[in-house]
């Protein structure tokens, strides 16, 4: 008798057991509407646009103007930098410009014996030694900043190099071949 009691017990635990084990969908009702959306659409981010421009003197070449408009044509690049501060390297931040080599590239010209750019008062002079082709730029925006009228609208960033290899508010690019 005990056998059998045992038996019906499973028999019903069983029963119950699978009974309850059903797929929560087959029970829900069908959906007559479409889901909502569960995720929001990608946010476009635009960067603001900053117009300017920079003169360019290739010596015994006709002068040219560079602005935003060529730098999109060159293709920007975000580009990592810091200036050097005598042993130590300060802080680095994401500056979006044109490459040197880029724009060298874009004004017909492979090579350069030396590159002064001058700027409010300073002038910088550059030769291929002292740059670092995939981090030395013409900035306008660093940080996702644009850069600002008091500041220049135009940085030339040389990664890794002292103040004196940086200049703000550049105006004239000169090239010696």
């Amino acid at each position: 008798m005990k056998t059998r009691m045992v038996l019906l017990l499973m028999a019903a635990l069983m029963t119950l057991s699978v009974a309850g084990c059903g797929d929560a969908e087959a029970i829900t009702p069908p959906q007559t509407t479409a889901p909502a959306q569960t995720t929001a659409p990608p946010l476009t981010t635009q960067e603001p646009q900053v117009q300017w421009s920079v003169n360019v003197q290739v010596i015994g070449k006709t002068p040219v103007t560079i602005t935003h408009e060529d730098a999109a044509k060159i293709g920007p690049v975000d580009i990592v930098a810091a200036i050097k501060d005598g042993n130590n390297v300060l802080p680095a931040h994401t500056f979006k410009c044109i490459l040197l080599v880029d724009l060298l590239e874009y004004i017909g010209l492979k090579t350069f014996t030396v590159i002064t750019i001058e700027s409010a008062g300073v002038t910088v002079e550059i030769t291929p030694d002292r740059i670092d082709a995939a981090a030395a730029g013409f900035a306008w925006m660093v940080d996702g900043e644009a850069l600002n009228a008091s500041t220049g609208l135009v940085k030339w960033v040389n990664h890794n190099r002292g103040p004196k290899h940086w200049a703000d508010n550049v105006t004239l690019i000169t090239v010696i071949e």
